[in-house]
């Protein structure tokens, strides 16, 4: 996209008396975490910096709050310079830079967004979806809102998965329908956002769009509440006025299983453990378990996907065939499922499952788990931190940060790497 260094010069002085560089490029070296926003920044900063760019080896300093004010106006630089050669990341910082400085530069925001959205780019595809349902910098349009949102959501985009689902139950730029709000508040919910825990929870305690189910619509209203989401603890609080038990339980397998075979997709995933753990009910039957993780699964739910991944990985209720968990893994990856990027990641790290091996794709994907903090992807990307491999730099301290957080979890082989590490 053809844009000088002027603004990208304007917005730095702005930050710069404003300190939004600081709000913008918050992170931790010690903890070695940053905003999920800003790793897609991080890792092509990473990319030209070991190509030998000096504004990029600047960036990684800003993000990780060690610049000086000079590296900080270096790394500025290089960002409006990636985002004029078309880097999605770099496009979609240059927006979120200028809609953080003020509405006079909601247009300039607005041009950086839709450049990284039509890449495919889902952060940039949410936030334009932000600024059309709102009706900042453009014309209010719940349309473009709701278009731009799928685009995002489909992409594992949490913020997008509860926009739409939003959307779907007041049928704002998409016809009502309140059994897709439920499907994709759903998928928002298990990735821990407590306002579609709490619009999920109470769509199952009125029974709109899924079978009525207090217990299950209990369940979410208390992750919500726990989150701090005050209508949740607003509906919990005026629960126990009455007396009644809000219970976090899942419903039974009697439940299930009529729920499951009405066509409830959450229902049959959770079936399908029920089946094969043999609990709340259930006789331990794998075959069932993965009949009923394929229906949940070919219908889109990632933890379905996931899970129907590592039956067919472990040969349980079906013949072990890694091509076809590496399909399943593959589809729940896109959707950011966690579990899924760390058993892609291994198949990649031993080149099975019909993949090449490939290191740098396996410490990707152990990357991504890990930021969800999921303990797999912790522990596999920890490894890559103490080898040096799959284009990671040699960090023993934080690989040994990185198994501690896994460990933490009961992760088995991060606790055998931390003791043979000496902790």
């Amino acid at each position: 996209m053809k844009h000088d260094l002027e603004f990208s010069r304007r917005l730095f002085a702005l930050a710069a008396a404003t300190l939004l560089a600081a709000a913008l490029f918050a992170g931790s070296s010690a903890a070695n975490t940053l905003d999920p926003d800003l790793v897609p920044l991080k890792e092509l900063a990473e990319r030209e910096s070991k190509a030998g760019d000096a504004g990029a080896r600047a960036m990684l300093l800003a993000l990780h709050n060690a610049a000086s004010e000079a590296e900080t106006k270096a790394g500025y630089e290089w960002l409006a310079r990636a985002a004029q050669k078309g880097h999605p990341a770099a496009q979609f910082q240059m927006g979120l830079l200028a809609e953080r400085s003020g509405a006079e530069n909601i247009g300039e925001a607005i041009m950086f967004y839709l450049a990284a959205a039509k890449q495919g780019f889902a952060l940039a595809q949410s936030n334009l979806a932000a600024l059309y349902a709102r009706g900042e910098g453009v014309v209010q349009n719940d349309t473009q809102a709701a278009e731009w949102s799928l685009l995002a959501a489909m992409q594992g985009n949490a913020l997008s998965q509860f926009r739409l689902g939003s959307m779907y139950a007041a049928g704002r730029g998409v016809p009502k329908d309140m059994a897709k709000a439920a499907e994709w508040l759903e998928k928002a919910a298990t990735q821990g956002l407590a306002n579609a825990q709490a619009h999920l929870g109470a769509l199952y305690l009125a029974g709109q769009g899924v079978a009525k189910d207090e217990a299950r619509g209990m369940f979410w209203i208390r992750k919500a509440s726990e989150l701090g989401q005050p209508e949740a603890t607003r509906i919990l609080a005026a629960a126990s006025a009455e007396g009644k038990t809000a219970k976090a339980e899942p419903p039974n397998f009697a439940k299930s299983r009529l729920a499951a075979d009405g066509g409830d997709t959450i229902a049959q995933y959770t079936l399908a453990l029920m089946y094969q753990r043999g609990e709340a009910g259930a006789p331990r039957d794998p075959i069932e378990a993965a009949k009923w993780m394929s229906r949940s699964a070919e219908k889109g739910y990632a933890p379905a996907q996931a899970q129907l991944g590592f039956y067919y990985a472990n040969a349980i209720g079906v013949s072990r065939d890694e091509e076809e968990a590496v399909r399943w893994f593959k589809l729940a990856v896109k959707q950011g499922h966690a579990q899924a990027q760390a058993s892609l990641a291994n198949f990649h790290s031993r080149g099975a499952g019909g993949l090449s091996r490939d290191l740098n794709e396996a410490a990707r994907l152990y990357k991504l788990a890990a930021d969800q903090g999921n303990a797999a992807g912790q522990a596999g990307y920890a490894y890559h931190l103490e080898q040096g491999i799959g284009g990671v730099q040699q960090d023993i301290a934080a690989a040994k940060a990185m198994y501690a957080k896994a460990a933490a979890q009961g992760n088995p082989y991060a606790q055998q790497q931390l003791q043979r590490l000496g902790n």
